[in-house]
């Protein structure tokens, strides 16, 4: 599951060429715990100002050097995996881990040669890692966590971090410490630094690792009657993303229209379709993406054309990552939720044919998630 974040995904950090070689690592858990204290040295007014906290990082860390060649999958067992953050409070997560996972999110995605990301990387999965242990436990046991985690880590992540804090330049909540560090002297605000693409691909991957640890939790219980509720609460978590998906795409379609002619026939099938949904498609989210970004400045909003389509495009890959074999059981034996899928997949579709982005398009038509489905 997680072999894409162990071994190192194609077009995440370790292949942008910024990041050195780290096969010299060694896997004494000793001297592993000097490595990340050695990696964070240059932020330790920021990271290793609360030393108690930090060091539950360690257990992490050793894990993730000893079994780098291993999927997350094969490596880790369940009960390891809620360790992690088993004495971990959530304000801790909020108010300590959290900004520094974020920290640590802006730094590996900056376009710079000036920054040795040695070692970063493996600091900021490490605290990805504690994040999916204390979320996978807080969805077991709070029913309303999923769209508190979905709000938190897709919708704001997207409309408070990507386009308020770095696009639209707004009060940035940094230390003041690490202001400096992205201050380079060359004069660019951090929004010109940064590669949307490859913060979206590794923030992303939180999201599509929790809901595979909750497939597997599912799986490892050999009753699937009880495992009922279980398979509806990772569909819930699925479909609520499918709605800030669908919500970008529209958002897309809106100030696409402001510079060019969407023609809508309604003799084509996927123009019924899409009229058909704009009247449906709750717009809690589609109102809240439309007053954060209604004041975009004219000059702004090629940028901001330019991250909902590496927004929306990172979303459709996070589904291809999610391990969908693990549902097929499910969805075959109450196939009035795969059909419920379905929909909201044609929905998807028809709504990227009205923008007429081929890009987007083409990536769509080519994804595979749940079975291989027909296009409009």
């Amino acid at each position: 599951m997680w072999k894409r974040v162990l071994s190192r995904k194609k077009g995440d950090v370790e292949d942008v060429g910024a990041l050195k070689s780290e096969k010299n690592l060694k896997i004494n858990p000793r001297e592993n715990s000097k490595h990340i204290y050695k990696w964070v040295a240059p932020f330790e007014n920021g990271f290793l100002n609360n030393k108690s906290l930090f060091a539950h990082l360690e257990p992490i860390y050793n894990f993730l050097c000893q079994n780098k060649y291993k999927s997350f999958e094969d490596a880790v067992g369940l009960k390891e995996l809620q360790s992690f953050s088993k004495d971990v409070s959530t304000a801790d997560i909020n108010n300590w881990f959290l900004p520094r996972y974020k920290i640590l999110l802006k730094i590996l995605s900056l376009k710079t040669k000036e920054i040795d990301f040695k070692g970063l990387s493996q600091v900021f999965q490490t605290l990805q890692v504690l994040l999916v242990s204390h979320y996978s436990h807080r969805i077991d046991s709070d029913s309303s966590f999923k769209r508190t985690l979905i709000d938190v880590h897709v919708f704001n992540f997207i409309a408070k971090f990507l386009f308020n804090r770095i696009l639209l330049k707004k009060k940035q909540n940094d230390p003041k410490w690490l202001q400096n560090f992205y201050d380079q002297g060359d004069g660019k605000h951090l929004c010109d630094k940064v590669d949307y693409k490859r913060l979206c691909s590794l923030h992303f991957t939180l999201i599509y690792s929790i809901i595979n640890i909750q497939l597997i939790k599912i799986k490892t219980n050999q009753t699937f009657e009880p495992q009922i509720l279980k398979y509806v609460s990772v569909l819930k978590l699925i479909e609520h993303i499918l709605i800030i998906i669908e919500s970008l795409i529209h958002v897309l379609i809106r100030f696409v229209s402001k510079h060019k002619l969407i023609c809508i026939n309604r003799k084509k099938a996927y123009c019924r379709v899409y009229l058909e949904r704009e009247l449906s498609l709750k717009k809690t989210y589609l109102k809240n993406f439309y007053s954060v970004i209604s004041g975009v400045p004219e000059k702004e909003l090629g940028g901001l054309l330019k991250i909902l389509k590496i927004v929306i495009l990172s979303l459709l890959e996070t589904f291809e990552s999610i391990e969908w074999q693990h549902l097929k059981p499910f969805l075959e034996k109450f196939p009035a939720h795969e059909i419920s899928l379905q929909k909201k997949r044609k929905y998807i579709q028809a709504a990227l044919l009205i923008t007429a982005e081929r890009n987007l398009i083409a990536r769509f038509r080519l994804s595979r998630w749940f079975n291989e489905t027909e296009n409009i």
